[in-house]
């Protein structure tokens, strides 16, 4: 009868790295019941965890609800998972509202805390230099890679990537496709994708949509990418590595096989906004490779309607549509 804070917070957060977020959400609110017996640091950890599933399920309103709701229950315990929904609430600020300056404060005392405690500095950085990076302030670059070098040197899989990661989506927004793709290089070649499947195929993920962008030939990009897709297993990044491939078949005047993989995108992207913003953009590419202008427009609409700010798949098509 005794609940296994535990175990649940750390199954959650992989079922969250798997896409699996109904799952997680179930799983660390005990459907719902969490009960009073658990104490409010915990309670903190676990809503911490349910906020980040509701992330991925595209809930970005109920994320930053959460993520207040936990952090009242985490203050002053001084302890990691108070570093983590600390930075972790800056996310709506950066990705939603585009208001980055209005969560320096949080973000630098989520750094200063981590330092002081010794946890989760990476995970901290990381917030901090997305904040950085979207209010047009210097540094960010710096503390990505601070970021990353802190967790490669504890083992610390997850934070790693996701600094390498992050660090690849800000360049790509911010102009440096080429540089990024660098990144989505080295992460491929520490990482093996028997070893460490999930964060193997997420810089895969962006690494094939990069390879789109900077204009690799689009048969190249098949022979690549396409046997990944088909053979891979699912992965919360899938709808970049569909992007590409789509785009590249479309390239090359293969439209069955490109709608046959582009409904696969729109199937799955009704459950978040990041996945419908890839969905909308694939068809304002496709839109625009057959001078189809009136499904251009309604693409680029559909990503004006999400509201999601410099997510690089808006960005895009907005650039189309511009």
């Amino acid at each position: 009868g005794e609940v296994d804070v535990e175990l649940r917070v750390e199954a959650g957060q992989l079922l969250n790295d798997f896409g699996r977020s109904q799952e997680s959400l179930d799983l660390v609110t005990l459907e719902g019941q969490i009960p009073d017996s658990v104490t409010a640091a915990d309670r903190g950890r676990l809503i911490g965890v349910a906020a980040y599933a509701h992330w991925v399920l595209g809930d970005t309103r109920g994320f930053a609800e959460l993520m207040e709701e936990a952090l009242e229950h985490l203050r002053g315990s001084r302890t990691g998972a108070e570093v983590r929904v600390m930075a972790g609430s800056t996310m709506y600020a950066t990705w939603v509202d585009l208001d980055g300056r209005s969560a320096l404060d949080r973000a630098t005392e989520a750094v200063a805390l981590a330092d002081e405690i010794g946890q989760e500095r990476a995970f901290a950085r990381v917030r901090l230099a997305a904040v950085l990076s979207t209010s047009g302030l210097d540094g960010w670059v710096e503390l990505y890679q601070e970021a990353l070098d802190l967790a490669e040197a504890v083992g610390d899989v997850r934070n790693a990537n996701e600094a390498a990661n992050s660090l690849v989506l800000a360049q790509w927004t911010r102009g440096d496709a080429h540089e990024a793709r660098k990144v989505a290089a080295r992460q491929l070649e520490v990482l093996s994708p028997d070893d460490h499947p999930q964060h193997w195929y997420m810089h895969a993920a962006t690494a094939a949509a990069l390879d789109m962008l900077l204009g690799v030939d689009p048969e190249v990009i098949l022979e690549r990418w396409h046997p990944v897709l088909t053979a891979g297993p699912p992965f919360r990044t899938r709808p970049f590595m569909e992007a590409a491939v789509v785009i590249a078949l479309a390239d090359l005047g293969r439209d069955r096989e490109a709608e046959e993989v582009s409904r696969d995108i729109v199937r799955r992207a009704s459950k978040a906004d990041q996945w419908q913003a890839v969905a909308h953009w694939v068809l304002a590419e496709v839109a625009w490779l057959r001078l189809d202008l009136e499904a251009l427009v309604g693409a680029i609409e559909g990503v004006e309607r999400l509201g999601i700010g410099d997510y690089p798949p808006a960005v895009m098509a907005r650039l189309l549509g511009a």
